[in-house]
């Protein structure tokens, strides 16, 4: 069996038209008839891509908040990786004491502690509602988001040393387990339905897809995507908005 992981956001998601474009969509329903595997990799939460109105049906599997959590097509959960002990505290820490915003992302909902113009800004680019603000409430967190600039990031990963986290926007990173991560969950996803790593692929465009790059057995960068992901790809295909996950596709010739 053959297995390919498409990032979301600026791969599947094209934020000039706020949707998958048709060519996308027509491509992975192909490849699906062929009897390949198609799985979201991403670091969205499941209610914000219900929200987006995002074909989920149009797959087989979904690795959501970056890594953290795996759920299959009846969206019962496969394998997780929760944020827990000493980064957990950490994170609650700044969280509870409104130094910077932060959201909490748990299973089945999100909220934030605080809303500011860097959480506006960054939520109008993915074209999702910000979120609601909420009390910590105790259950069990998987991936956080700080909405901070650059210099910002520095301070925040000294606080947070043994965390991994990323940038997907100018305004937010990601925070996930220092063990955590697209990748580490890629693999768990491969050994858990036994497919080799030669017979994987992955799509993306952003930094939080670099380890999900070192996973599989082939990977493909978007026109569109970062350069340092472009120089660690195998292959780079043209712009989202230009077919390139159908041009990408046909260059693996899972399309006739």
């Amino acid at each position: 069996m053959k297995v390919v992981f498409f990032d979301v956001d600026g791969t599947l998601i094209s934020h000039k038209i706020g949707k998958i474009p048709d060519s996308t969509i027509n491509a992975i329903k192909q490849i699906r008839n062929k009897g390949i595997f198609c799985v979201v990799c991403s670091g969205r939460h499941i209610e914000e891509l219900k929200e987006l109105e995002f074909p989920l049906s149009l797959f087989d599997a979904y690795i959501l908040l970056n890594g953290q959590l795996i759920l299959d097509n009846n969206f019962k959960e496969v394998w997780s990786n929760p944020i827990e002990g000493n980064n957990l505290k950490n994170l609650i820490h700044l969280y509870e004491n409104n130094m910077i915003p932060i959201q909490l992302l748990e299973k089945n909902t999100f909220y934030i502690n605080y809303v500011n113009d860097y959480v506006r800004f960054a939520q109008e680019s993915i074209h999702t509602s910000v979120p609601r603000i909420s009390e910590y409430t105790q259950n069990v967190i998987y991936q956080g988001i700080a909405f901070v600039n650059e210099q910002e990031e520095k301070e925040l990963k000294e606080k947070l040393s043994d965390c991994l986290i990323t940038r997907w926007n100018p305004y937010a990173v990601d925070i996930v387990s220092n063990n955590g991560g697209k990748g580490k969950a890629i693999q768990q996803f491969l050994d858990i339905y036994q497919i080799p790593v030669d017979q994987s692929f992955a799509f993306g465009d952003g930094e939080n897809d670099m380890d999900m790059f070192d996973k599989v057995g082939f990977s493909i960068a978007m026109g569109n995507a970062v350069p340092l992901l472009k120089s660690k790809a195998n292959y780079v295909t043209s712009d989202i908005d230009e077919d390139g996950i159908y041009n990408g596709l046909s260059f693996l010739n899972f399309i006739d």
